[in-house]
């Protein structure tokens, strides 16, 4: 029995020593390409901006340029959403308000902002009705950040605006064909792919399978009491779960390693204090509880896609936060040298 764990940690060893080797030299550059999937509007968008913060550049004045058209366009559009929702919740703006609803309900998102139009931004968002509305936002397909720049509101609306990081990573941009960003570290080119996550966009997918050498798979934590943009009588989770499921029940996918990555913990946080999981999953009984509800989440992620033959790791994330992103991404990086030592051994040299 010792003699055998002898034999076992001596090729580990070898092994390793054999994948240091190839990390350290200059000749011997090899790729890892990582499949980024998940569904709309599960976070995987802003991993990818954000590691063109933590590995690149950052963002130029031309795309910070049309993420300025896009800002301006959802604070409208979100704020007409906002307003139509009302009721659902049997509530309406104030009166003095209702005309000027109305009229803004008319406008196109794509207007230029006006001192009037900021004038009326800010005193519907000020509504007492609407700010319940957007409380009660998984009513309706709102996104989360939509507060965020609706606060902003005097800052952002300025004729020589320009948007910041932050904006970039908060603002909600659908992906729709393939966006893909490379990078050099620990002696290896990672290759990230992003496809588009709605229904529409993953046909798309299988021209990206071959040779990937990790699925990154993004779940966004927040999500179990909405429903999904395309059909609202299906829950955002459990179309997740389907997802993940069918994508790596693929025979393509059958060896190959697997991150799930548990996003918008910072927005679970707040929701599981005031709306039980079991809206979801009608099997949980661990009620309000934050820990419980993770637990539950994890093991029923991984539990859907368990095989001897695929390594399955486990990462919560912030995907806003950068200095989060930055330490999930060395988390995997360090997982894959460390736990899938197969991966490197097997990469295409570029």
């Amino acid at each position: 029995m010792g003699n055998q764990q002898k034999k076992k940690k001596k090729k580990e060893r070898k092994k390793n020593k054999k994948i240091d080797n190839m990390l350290n030299d200059p000749n011997q550059k090899k790729e890892v390409k990582i499949l980024i999937l998940g569904t709309g509007e599960s976070g995987k968008s802003t991993f990818v901006k954000q590691i063109h913060l933590i590995h690149k550049d950052g963002f130029d004045t031309k795309t910070r340029q049309r993420f300025r058209v896009a800002i301006h366009f959802n604070l409208i559009k979100n704020l007409q959403d906002l307003i139509e929702g009302l009721p659902l919740i049997r509530k309406s703006v104030s009166k003095p308000l209702t005309e000027v609803a109305e009229n803004f309900l008319q406008l196109n998102p794509r207007t230029n902002f006006t001192s009037t139009i900021i004038d009326v931004v800010e005193s519907l968002w000020a509504d007492k009705s609407i700010k319940k509305m957007y409380e009660r936002r998984s009513l309706i397909q709102i996104p989360s950040s939509t507060n965020y720049f609706l606060d902003s509101l005097h800052r952002i609306s300025k004729n020589d605006y320009l948007p910041n990081d932050n904006d970039i990573i908060m603002c909600r941009i659908p992906t729709t064909g393939i966006n893909q960003v490379q990078f050099e570290d620990q002696g290896l080119q990672w290759s990230l792919i992003d496809v588009g996550g709605q229904r529409s966009e993953r046909r798309k997918w299988i021209h990206h399978f071959d040779n990937v050498s990790i699925v990154f798979y993004v779940i966004a934590l927040d999500e179990y009491d909405q429903a999904l943009y395309e059909n609202i009588e299906i829950n955002r989770m459990t179309e997740s779960l389907d997802l993940l499921s069918q994508t790596l029940g693929n025979q393509i996918f059958r060896k190959t390693p697997c991150f799930l990555v548990f996003n918008k913990l910072d927005l679970f946080q707040k929701k599981i204090k005031k709306v039980d999981l079991n809206v979801c999953f009608k099997k949980y009984k661990g009620g309000k509880n934050e820990e419980k509800a993770l637990n539950f989440i994890y093991k029923t992620f991984k539990k859907s896609i368990s095989s001897k033959k695929r390594t399955v790791n486990c990462f919560s994330s912030i995907g806003t936060e950068t200095e989060n992103v930055s330490e999930v991404l060395q988390q995997i990086q360090e997982s894959v040298k460390r736990d899938s030592p197969h991966i490197l051994s097997s990469l295409n040299q570029i």
